[in-house]
């Protein structure tokens, strides 16, 4: 194959794959792609505030039930998420990936170092939070437990079928299909980063954020989003069952002392029964776990994309452009107020009803 300016030492190795076969423009690319997932997250938010404004007027109500909540945020989504699509589409042109199957068998062991991803993660994620309390911040908590108690079915069908759905597509399948080819590498940091970011609070940011590069990893070995949907889906099924779980043992949420605690589990039949389906999750959990971390050594080399792994692009050209440099912090920015207890949203919809 002859390269063009091939004497041009100036020319990064990278840029010099592109240049006969195809344009290479990952400034470009990645600074479409972070606008696009920019006007995703402020329409969804907009419409979040604009709707629930408009609801508490009509109803004369001072604040949204955690069912509607829930109910507003999938119809905001799938409101905004052909907007990002359309962007995607018209702006950045997608490379296919080759296709390759995923046994059961391995298909259940990825799920163990999904798990184990997710065990380190969330260590990280107390660890931190542990330490902006102690320095007088805001634990930033997920509420998915106040969800489960306001609306269990409606909890099932948003974090454990649509939202996995939503979230495989926007950032995996439409984002890696359009920056794969800049290095398979980068692409992942960049799917699991905005994955990360996404879900707007420190306690998740960890965990997702290593999930999200894992599931990238599966989309782009198999070409398949089929397989990190199920993966999505059986974490998020799992967490919103162990919630669930917990929810029905309230003994474990005093601050009575051990003895009294066991006490109080073993004179009612329905705590009792949900402590060992708990501990039964536990066990399941940390052995899958473990399985994944021992598959994830033993098998290392089968983690690398071969001669089909191009070299990444720079991070300068990736991350350093409008689009991308936008979305990465005012997401962040959204993050960081959690701390605070507070959102970017939360503030706009305090301004609103003040």
């Amino acid at each position: 194959m002859t390269l063009d300016n091939k004497d041009d030492n100036e020319q990064s190795v990278v840029e010099t794959v592109y240049v006969a076969e195809k344009p290479y423009t990952p400034a470009r690319d990645f600074s479409w792609m972070g606008f696009g997932i920019l006007v995703f997250w402020i329409i969804w938010q907009t419409l979040v505030i604009l709707t629930g404004a408009l609801y508490s007027v009509i109803t004369d109500s001072k604040g949204l039930s955690l069912s509607f909540a829930l109910f507003l945020s999938i119809a905001c989504e799938l409101t905004a998420f052909p907007i990002y699509f359309l962007i995607s589409k018209k702006k950045v042109k997608t490379e296919p990936l080759q296709k390759s199957g995923l046994g059961f068998g391995r298909l259940f062991i990825y799920l163990g170092v999904v798990f184990f991803l997710g065990i380190a993660g969330n260590i990280i994620g107390i660890v931190l939070n542990s330490v902006i309390t102690t320095n007088g911040g805001n634990a930033s908590v997920s509420n998915i437990e106040d969800y489960i108690k306001g609306n269990y079915l409606m909890m099932l069908v948003y974090a454990g079928i649509l939202g996995p759905i939503i979230e495989e597509f926007l950032c995996r399948k439409i984002l890696l299909d359009r920056l794969h080819r800049y290095g398979k590498g980068i692409a992942m940091v960049t799917s699991g980063l905005i994955f990360a970011l996404l879900h707007g609070n420190l306690q998740q940011f960890f965990y997702t954020f290593l999930v999200g590069f894992f599931f990238a990893y599966i989309y782009l070995k198999t070409g398949r989003i089929r397989y990190s949907i199920i993966l999505h889906m059986g974490m998020n099924m799992y967490s919103l069952v162990l919630t669930f779980v917990l929810s029905k043992i309230p003994a474990l949420n005093t601050s009575e002392d051990a003895g009294t605690i066991v006490r109080n589990i073993l004179s009612d039949n329905s705590q009792a029964s949900m402590i060992l389906v708990l501990f039964a999750m536990i066990i399941f959990e940390y052995g899958m776990a473990i399985a994944g971390l021992v598959f994830s050594i033993v098998r290392f080399h089968e983690y690398s994309f071969g001669e089909d792994n191009t070299p990444s692009a720079p991070c300068s050209k990736c991350f350093l452009n409008p689009g991308m440099a936008a979305c990465i912090v005012l997401l962040f920015v959204d993050m960081v107020l959690t701390v605070m207890d507070t959102s970017l949203s939360e503030m706009v919809i305090g301004a609103i009803f003040k």
